[in-house]
């Protein structure tokens, strides 16, 4: 028996959408991707500004040395 992460009902072995909400039952290749891809972006953030981050961190850790 599979049973659907969207509503929980029980589906037979080799069905591919759920009976009761019709909600698909296995993830396509493409959604997991963008799925993990957006999951990673919440844990630690975009990519694209983490050099100026480290950049910043470092003069503040620098000035409270000083």
């Amino acid at each position: 028996m599979v049973y659907c992460t969207k509503c929980g009902a029980k589906n037979e072995d080799g069905a591919e959408v759920c009976v009761d909400c019709g909600e698909r039952l296995y993830p396509t290749r493409t959604g997991y991707q963008r799925s993990s891809r957006h999951q990673e972006d919440m844990c630690f953030g975009p990519r694209a500004g983490s050099y100026w981050g480290i950049f910043i961190g470092t003069i503040i850790v620098f000035a409270g040395l000083f």
